[in-house]
Order: structure tokens, then C-alpha cells, then sequence
């Protein structure tokens, strides 16, 4: 998801010149090691959330992507993120529920 909030606001909307999370020959790739702390993670996605907040609040929703080669909304790009957002909460709960049986209502 930090690489998902970098790419979609921080590169592709606002255009900014940021190293991208991952490789072109491996996009969407995990750069994760055995070394890396479940801390580090997630203060990395909270530092990128920062990030993009700061891009989100200084647009409007019918502002549009300035990279190159997109053309997209940042409503569109909100949707989109609430959608992702979604879909990886829901593998970490089939994870979760694998490891302790516990299934939600």
C-alpha cells in the first residue's frame, strides 16, 4: 500500500520527482527483506499517508494527474485508493483468519 499511495499521488497525480517503489521490470513488486521491522513498515505507510494528504489538500477533486502519460482525476484517484485499500484489508483478513481460525461476522 506505500508503494500504491506513492505512485498514485505523489508520482502520477502531483508529479512529483520521487524514486519509484519498485522496478519497471518488477511493477508492483514488494521491496520487503528479512531485516525489515513490522515498525518500519508501517511507519513508512503512515509517513507516505502524510504525503499524500499533503498532496490531496492542496487539490481540487476535478484537478488531474500531471505525469506524463495518465489522465486521471484526483477523485478518480481517491476512488481508486478506497477500492485498493479494500481489496488488501480483505487478504489480510484471509490471512489472519488462516493463521487463527477466527472468522468476523
Amino acid at each position: 500500500m506505500t508503494g500504491m499511495e506513492r505512485y498514485w499521488f505523489s508520482i502520477d497525480f502531483a508529479g512529483h520527482e520521487l524514486p519509484p517503489p519498485w522496478s519497471d521490470g518488477e511493477p508492483g513488486a514488494f521491496a520487503l527483506v528479512p531485516e525489515d521491522s513490522l515498525a518500519e513498515i508501517v511507519e513508512a505507510y503512515l509517513a507516505e499517508c502524510a504525503r499524500s494528504a499533503a498532496v490531496v489538500a492542496g487539490a481540487t477533486l476535478d484537478d488531474r494527474a500531471r505525469a506524463a502519460d495518465v489522465s486521471f482525476t484526483l477523485r478518480y484517484a481517491l476512488a481508486h485508493m478506497v477500492q485498493e485499500t479494500a481489496r488488501h484489508c480483505g487478504h489480510l483478513d484471509l490471512l489472519r483468519e488462516s493463521i487463527d481460525g477466527q472468522a468476523g461476522e
